[in-house]
């Protein structure tokens, strides 16, 4: 997979203090766009995609996500 350019919210395009409802509701409006399944040419897309929502449903792993990000724009 090819690496995610800008944060997961930006991919998303919600905010980073959006909610878990409001994740699933993007991620579904979303996922009908680009799934492979209709469109080809973007399976390497949808992938991207389930994996930024695979975090960003779960608390824990948001959280993570939260401070792994802050970590790395530290060390810039």
């Amino acid at each position: 997979m090819d690496s995610i350019n800008g944060t997961f919210y930006e991919l998303m395009n919600i905010s980073s203090n959006a909610t878990i409802m409001e994740i699933k509701t993007k991620y579904k409006e979303m996922a009908k766009v680009i799934h492979p399944d209709k469109n080809p040419e973007t399976a390497e897309e949808f992938k991207q995609l389930a994996a930024v929502y695979n975090i960003l449903k779960d608390q824990k792993s948001r959280d993570n996500y939260h401070r792994f990000s802050a970590c790395s724009e530290l060390s810039s």
